[in-house]
């Protein structure tokens, strides 16, 4: 083999090595890109919820003691709230995510998850039991409105202990593992975490 082969060889050797790394860098470009796309996607569609709960209170009304008014009057009202709880997505900070392109690991720090909706219909509210005797009147619409609004403060009460924004850090943790192993990323090398949650 002469000199004049012998460099040919060389340059063909490098030649396909820097196509190599150049296609590698592509590939993990591109692979970055994807999850990137997806994850921008969802920023895009605003807030993401991940459950959904139900509260139910009963609310009494009892104002027999009241020695002006002849008789008795006593009551029990149901209302029921539906709370949805996620994450909102337009708070996302895309700094917070750091992709590993070469080892395809990935680190996302989504916003903290909180109340997406809550949906309180107060035609929905029922009396359960009523007792009025004497010269008592039945249950009044500004009662029902003051009965409405003690049983939303005592359900908004409740929300903080339910377990609802574990719920919901559970599902989204699984709703991103599943969107980012669609994209090409292993479930080992994925980490999510969240924002701290505000405490009231």
């Amino acid at each position: 083999m002469n000199k004049k082969t012998i460099i040919i060889c060389i340059a063909a050797v490098a030649a396909l090595a820097a196509g190599v790394f150049f296609t590698v860098k592509y590939r993990q470009n591109l692979f970055a890109k994807k999850a990137m796309n997806r994850i921008v996607a969802l920023a895009d569609q605003g807030k993401l919820s991940t459950t959904e709960y139900s509260f139910s209170q009963v609310i009494p009304l009892d104002d027999s003691a009241d020695k002006w008014k002849i008789g008795e009057r006593k009551a029990l009202l149901s209302c029921r709230a539906y709370v949805e709880a996620g994450v909102d997505m337009t708070k996302y900070d895309a700094e917070k995510t750091h992709i590993d392109k070469a080892n395809k690991t990935i680190s996302i720090t989504l916003p903290p998850v909180e109340i997406i909706n809550f949906n309180m219909d107060p035609n929905q509210m029922k009396v359960q039991y009523l007792k009025v005797t004497g010269m008592r009147t039945a249950i009044t619409q500004q009662e029902r409105a003051e009965k409405y609004k003690e049983g939303e403060e005592e359900i908004r009460k409740m929300i903080p202990s339910s377990g609802i924004y574990e719920e919901a850090e559970k599902n989204a943790v699984r709703f991103f593992t599943d969107l980012l192993v669609n994209a090409g990323f292993d479930r080992s090398s994925i980490e999510i975490t969240f924002e701290p949650r505000k405490r009231f």
